[in-house]
């Protein structure tokens, strides 16, 4: 054994360097213990010398005299039983001299609900008024009375889970307060369901609660963790609280926040929340640059995702048009019929419509619109509701935080987001960028399936694609004036 000394810096000395003989081990043990009888014990005294000095480990000097006796194995740990003082080196006159000292209960208050008594059980301490019982079966606890203080020693319930002998944690539950107990078991939930603490509170034996547990454990490993069911489950909460509990976990919830410091402002939590939010923003943004392939098949919607999964591009294909076209009216229609199914349909175009409030536009389309509106007279401005991504309807000015200011026109059949539209003149300009207006078929059939509903609804529509603009502005915008004015 090497022991370390930290006095001025760190000191290194071999077990027999400290200790030069066993005499001087009995010394010190002297000092450390007085449960130890030096004066006897030769024979082992001179067993632990050898073990340590033998030892490859290193001991703080600090903390020697606890790793000193340790070495010594005694098996009984209370001093009220003889065969503690027996194995020490010490007699039954030893014994009984201590338990007759400790047993002197002038000074014991007596127990009542009046008075504030002094209890412990092991290594705890604390205050109480009245008789301690069992917080598991309710019953009568049995304790000693030592000087001043009352030793808990067990429940008066044979039958108690508290005397399950093998595991300490039970007996702590039993006896000690919930403050105290989770003092010592931090990683305990008594209102957690998994728990085998939370059952044998309510009453039930070990065994009935670890049947309990092992219920509870199956149920949820059927739901999504941390989620709303996951914590009705888990807590018994009703589906108010549980959602409360989901917010409490995320970081971008003001719940969360309260929870942390309950003094924290709404201004407060919301810029906390905004600074989290631009910090992975930027983090995204720059693995996205540094690392595209990575998002190139990260969800279902994405035709990579498919190609990577299946044996064939042809099946690909298949799983990517299937999973596209999730909600669309057919599939409405065949699940909830004719009528149903279009009014559940038209409303979730309609929620879509209403939820693009930031960019999902084109730049170039908008330097196109600016330029015809730019070619517009005052007058016809004054007189005409103009709507595109960037006009401010307010100020009839440039908007760029990124707010997407499209009309959400409402037509017979379906909601769309026009990209240019006049509304008192019903008059619709689209403009087709290369890279979401492909022509595959898909895409025509959408398309054409969505200038039918515009016509129907009585809407003109002029189609711009974005390569015409490109190659041709001048003429793309006189067709657009055109178009508009007349």
């Amino acid at each position: 054994m090497i022991i370390v000394e930290k006095n001025k810096g760190i000191h290194y000395y071999q077990f027999n360097e400290y200790f030069i003989d066993v005499n001087s081990l009995r010394g010190f043990v002297k000092k450390e213990s007085d449960f130890i009888n030096t004066e006897s014990l030769e024979e082992k005294f001179n067993t632990v010398y050898s073990e340590l000095s033998k030892l490859d480990e290193k001991t703080k000097l600090t903390t020697l005299g606890w790793r000193v006796v340790k070495q010594f194995g005694f098996k009984h740990r209370s001093a009220f039983k003889l065969d503690f003082w027996l194995e020490r080196g010490y007699g039954v006159d030893e014994h009984s001299l201590w338990v007759s000292k400790r047993r002197d209960t002038k000074g014991a208050k007596k127990i009542s609900d009046e008075n504030e008594n002094d209890f412990s059980y092991g290594s705890f301490s604390y205050k109480q008024k009245g008789e301690p019982t069992c917080n598991l079966c309710k019953s009568k606890l049995k304790f000693d009375i030592l000087i001043e203080s009352y030793v808990i020693q067990e429940c008066s319930n044979d039958k108690c889970a508290s005397h399950n002998k093998e595991i300490v944690s039970i007996r702590q539950l039993a006896f000690l307060s919930e403050s105290i107990f989770l003092s010592k078991n931090d990683r305990i939930n008594l209102k957690a369901r998994n728990q085998k603490g939370f059952w044998l509170l309510e009453g039930l034996s070990y065994e009935k609660s670890i049947e309990e547990v092992d219920k509870v454990k199956i149920k949820l490993s059927k739901l999504a963790l941390n989620s709303t069911q996951y914590y009705m489950e888990l807590f018994g909460l009703d589906e108010k609280e549980a959602k409360i509990k989901v917010s409490q976990n995320t970081m971008y919830s003001k719940e969360y926040w309260l929870l942390k410091d309950a003094e924290l402002s709404g201004e407060e939590i919301q810029n906390k929340i905004a600074s989290i939010q631009k910090i992975n923003s930027n983090k995204l943004h720059s693995r996205r640059e540094t690392e595209p392939w990575f998002f190139s098949a990260f969800t279902e919607t994405q035709k990579q995702y498919w190609v990577n999964k299946c044996d064939t591009l042809e099946e690909a294909e298949e799983k990517y048009k299937e999973r596209q076209s999730t909600f669309s009216l057919e599939k409405c229609i065949a699940k909830h019929g004719e009528e149903k199914g279009r009014e559940i349909w038209l409303n979730r175009q309609k929620k879509w419509a209403l939820s693009y409030k930031k960019s999902n536009f084109s730049q170039v389309s908008q330097r196109m619109f600016w330029e015809v509106f730019g070619n517009l007279s005052q007058e016809f401005i004054n007189e005409n509701i103009i709507y595109f991504a960037e006009l401010d309807q307010n100020s009839k000015s440039i908007d760029k935080s990124g707010k997407n200011h499209e009309f959400r026109l409402p037509l017979k059949k379906t909601f769309i987001l026009p990209d240019f539209f006049i509304e008192n003149k019903r008059k619709i300009i689209e403009f087709d960028g290369v890279y979401f207006h492909r022509g595959t078929s898909e895409n025509k059939k959408r398309e054409k399936q969505r200038d039918s509903d515009i016509i129907g609804s009585g809407y003109e529509v002029l189609h711009i694609c974005e390569n015409d603009y490109k190659n041709s502005k001048q003429e793309v915008i006189k067709r657009c004036l055109n178009f508009i004015q007349n």
